[in-house]
């Protein structure tokens, strides 16, 4: 575990789940197709069209699997990173990992959460620079 599973995690995730997105959508525009067209594919008992969308449709069903395989991969990733994150004993810290690399949230709108009380972007910057060092260290002594 390092920094760099950190971001790994992060922008993995959001691609897997902006592919399960657009997969989904692919999948409702096939199964209007389907119902569109009716068991011959509209084409007046020529198997052609629906095999077509069948076969279009298995392939879907595929990726899909596939990408929610991943995306379970990526669950025990995330449960590894929130074990490590754990173990930091600065709470600012720990928070700001969690919530830029784990929830997704830009830095920038970090910088602006009340919660945080980071004057400026720059700080943000320098605090993350810390918090990754440390999580550095907590890698290391694992």
């Amino acid at each position: 575990m390092n920094r760099q599973d950190l971001l790994n995690y992060r922008n993995n995730k959001k691609w897997y789940l902006n592919r399960i997105d657009e997969l989904e959508e692919r999948k409702k525009i096939l199964g209007r197709l389907t119902t569109l067209y009716g068991e011959d594919g509209g084409n007046n008992g020529s198997r052609k069209v629906n095999d077509k969308i069948a076969e279009d449709l298995a392939n879907l069903m595929d990726n899909t699997d596939e990408y929610y395989n991943k995306l379970n991969e990526l669950d025990i990733k995330n449960l590894e990173v929130i074990k490590t994150l754990e173990k930091m004993e600065n709470t600012t810290y720990r928070n700001l990992l969690y919530d830029k690399y784990i929830n997704g949230i830009d830095l920038k709108e970090i910088t602006e959460d009340p919660n945080y009380k980071f004057k400026d972007y720059k700080y943000a910057c320098n605090i993350h620079g810390y918090a990754l060092k440390e999580f550095d260290k907590i890698c290391i002594n694992l």
